[in-house]
């Protein structure tokens, strides 16, 4: 886990959430304490810290994740 924390750390990973984790009250929370964390949503609405990204953009690989979360 250590790896990955530093790689969210360093602004080498994304995070990609769907509806149902953004539903719970501490993921969302400790996503906006965090502030800096880049994260998705696949779908549906995407509420504050986290953008909106379409599934069938990223079938086609014509999203750019680090680009799109900053």
């Amino acid at each position: 886990m250590n790896r990955v924390e530093v790689a969210i750390n360093e602004g080498r990973c994304v995070l990609v959430f769907g509806n149902r984790a953004l539903a719970d009250a501490e993921t969302l929370g400790e996503l906006r304490r965090r502030g800096g964390v880049p994260c998705v949503v696949l779908g549906g609405d995407a509420p504050s810290p986290t953008k909106r990204v379409d599934a069938d953009a990223l079938a086609q690989g014509s999203v750019d994740l680090q680009r799109l979360a900053r």
